[in-house]
């Protein structure tokens, strides 16, 4: 406990504290100043004060508490709010003198057994002794022997509320319960112990201190005489032999104790099923002769007789096991053992196998845990050892389907920028489209109408990205060479449409042109990271269509 000095500004504090008081005189003594205190109490302006009761010094010095509260625990509480003979401990009103969870005062529990009665707890009978937090019975308790927390020793016991040592008697030519007798029996008579052999029980008696030999019938050697000469539960073993009938005549007899037959010589009688007794058992099929003990396993029985069938063939017939991995796309199936005891291929309705090799679309279609490890998207067609990532330059680009005019739009998926390789270039995905007019034989046009025809492109940016990640541009080209560029626009061009919500930038492109001519165009779509490092194998997707009107495109 930290120690404090009485300072002459306490002093005159103390003073100051009578001076307001008319009833403070010359003749009036200042209440006694400490510097220490009790455990459990504070010191308050020089005085020792218990801050859990005290209404003025209410959980520390200086909080008093209102008018009609009480100081319970260190917490002002309202007193007005319990009915009489209750206390409010926490927040409700209890009867301290009865309540078991807080007997004569909030929080103090009752034991196991206890009962609260006048604020104290108590067990309800003169039998047993509120120890602690438990009822015990202090005349047998040996952890609270005659009184509470009178613990015998180790190896004692409580009897009558007295602890005493359990001590018995023992051949040994001494007083050991110290009842003046020696070498006496449990019940007064001569000391005994039991004892046995194989062949039945016998005693032991105690003559001078020493136990004599065992009384019990001692084993002999087995004679062939239909008797249990060495008291091993057997009859002649050893000097009789078993012998099994062998009913398929494999040199192996049935074991079945039923037809077997203990004798000092083989039986010459048949057995039952008619075959001859004989020394070996072991046989696990007495009517086959292909089953014995060490005969060549073959499939869908257990020839050998060790209690399994098919062991150290492929499989066991008519079973079926699981087979595939649960790894990524792939899903486990099953697969049956044929009647050759070999395994067939691995099915199943929820069978789904690896494939050879990964596509780069988030997800693992050769199942070895490894998401696009190697993997391209199905656009990256190889053109050769010296350009092994396909659509990377105009030259290369992969020509798609026509788009023809007034027909549903065509929609590819699963495109990517990746690489796996980081030494690589960065990827460059090239396109190649042909908008082709559609001659259509239902609703002919009158010929050298003028017509306004539309290509339209929609490029979805991939999950995750974001407007600026990917750079793409739409190219006009002469023909069908998609390295002679009429005119581009890229996805930052004004006449470019960007839908934030579907992450889709829209392009669109006008020409004019006259029915019954050719008025077929080539674009090219080169789509690449806007930044130098962009690598993602997420997918974008595109979708393309092409219009025409038989009229004049709008100025």
């Amino acid at each position: 406990m930290r120690h404090l000095t009485l300072t002459p500004l306490l002093a005159s504090l103390a003073l100051a504290l009578c001076a307001p008081l008319a009833a403070c005189d010359s003749s009036d003594e200042l209440p006694p100043i400490t510097t220490t205190c009790p455990e459990g109490q504070s010191l308050c302006l020089g005085v020792c004060i218990d801050v859990n009761t005290s209404a003025d010094n209410c959980g520390a010095c200086g909080v008093e508490c209102a008018a009609g509260d009480a100081c319970v625990a260190g917490v002002c509480q309202d007193m007005t709010a319990c009915g009489a003979g209750e206390s409010m401990c926490g927040d409700s009103c209890v009867n301290t003198s009865n309540d078991s969870a807080h007997c004569g005062g909030c929080n103090n529990s009752c034991g196991s057994g206890a009962v609260c009665q006048a604020g104290a707890c108590s067990c309800g009978s003169a039998d047993l002794t509120y120890c602690g937090t438990s009822c015990v019975n202090t005349m047998s308790d040996e952890q609270n022997c005659g009184a509470c927390l009178n613990a015998c020793d180790a190896g004692d016991t409580c009897v009558e509320g007295v602890c005493r040592q359990e001590r018995g008697e023992a051949c040994n030519n001494l007083d050991d319960d110290l009842d003046g007798i020696v070498d006496e029996g449990p019940n007064g008579g001569p000391y005994t112990e039991p004892c046995d052999s194989s062949c039945g029980a016998g005693v032991r008696d105690c003559n001078q201190g020493q136990l004599t030999a065992c009384s019990a019938p001692m084993p002999s050697t087995e004679v062939c005489d239909a008797l249990d000469n060495d008291c091993d539960g057997l009859v002649d073993e050893g000097v009789a032999m078993t012998y099994y009938e062998d009913a398929d005549r494999d040199g192996y007899g049935n074991d079945d104790p039923m037809t077997a037959k203990l004798a000092c010589s083989a039986p010459s009688a048949v057995g039952p099923n008619g075959g001859p007794y004989i020394e070996r058992g072991g046989d696990c099929d007495d009517s086959d002769n292909t089953t014995y003990p060490t005969a060549e396993e073959l499939p869908g029985g257990d020839n050998d007789c060790d209690g399994t069938a098919d062991e150290g063939l492929e499989c066991m017939v008519g079973t079926t096991s699981e087979c595939g991995v649960n790894v990524g796309e792939c899903r486990p199936g099953v697969q049956t053992c044929g009647d050759d005891a070999t395994l067939g291929a691995c099915g199943g309705p929820d069978y789904v196998g690896p494939e050879d090799q990964d596509l780069c679309d988030g997800r693992d279609e050769d199942c070895d845990g490894l998401i696009d490890e190697g993997g391209e998207d199905a656009y990256e067609l190889s053109t050769g050892e010296m350009d092994p990532r396909g659509n990377e330059v105009c030259g290369d680009a992969t020509r798609l389907p026509n788009v023809e005019d007034n027909v549903e739009p065509l929609f590819y998926e699963n495109m990517s920028i990746y690489r796996t390789n980081l030494q690589n270039p960065v990827d460059v995905d090239q396109y190649l489209f042909k908008a082709a007019e559609r001659v259509n034989l239902l609703d002919p046009c009158t010929p050298f109408t003028a017509q306004c025809l539309q290509f339209a492109f929609d490029f979805t940016l991939p999950n995750g990205a974001v407007n600026g990640d990917y750079s793409v541009c739409l190219s006009e080209v002469e023909s069908d060479d998609p390295c002679a560029p009429v005119y581009t626009i890229c996805q930052d061009d004004p006449d470019v449409v960007y839908n934030e919500v579907n992450g889709t930038y829209s392009f669109t492109v006008e020409w004019g042109g006259r029915c019954t001519f050719n008025d077929d165009r080539y674009f090219r779509v080169e789509v690449r990271g806007a930044g130098a490092e962009l690598n993602s194998c997420e997918p974008y997707s595109m979708a393309v269509a092409a219009f025409s009107e038989d009229q004049a495109c709008a100025e």
